[in-house]
């Protein structure tokens, strides 16, 4: 784990807290919560992973700053 990490984002209790209605954290706080991987996304694009193609709504699925495969498109 990075340091970085450790400072940036918000906790994983907030997320499971909210976990039933993620409405109600910031945009912010709700987008780390999908990157951590502990609230299900919400989007009908379709990503790689592996050698198939998966339709990502509605999974927990990992971004890669946090050690999961889905890409980071916000670097720049």
């Amino acid at each position: 784990m990075r340091l970085k990490e450790l400072f940036t984002g918000t906790k994983a209790s907030t997320c499971k807290k909210y976990a039933g209605n993620p409405s109600q954290l910031g945009k912010s706080a709700r987008d780390s919560c999908k990157s951590q991987g502990l609230i299900a996304r919400s989007s009908k694009k379709k990503h790689k992973l592996g050698k198939t193609i998966v339709k990502i709504d509605g999974k927990k699925i990992k971004g890669q700053a946090h050690g999961g495969p889905l890409p980071d498109y916000n670097k720049g």
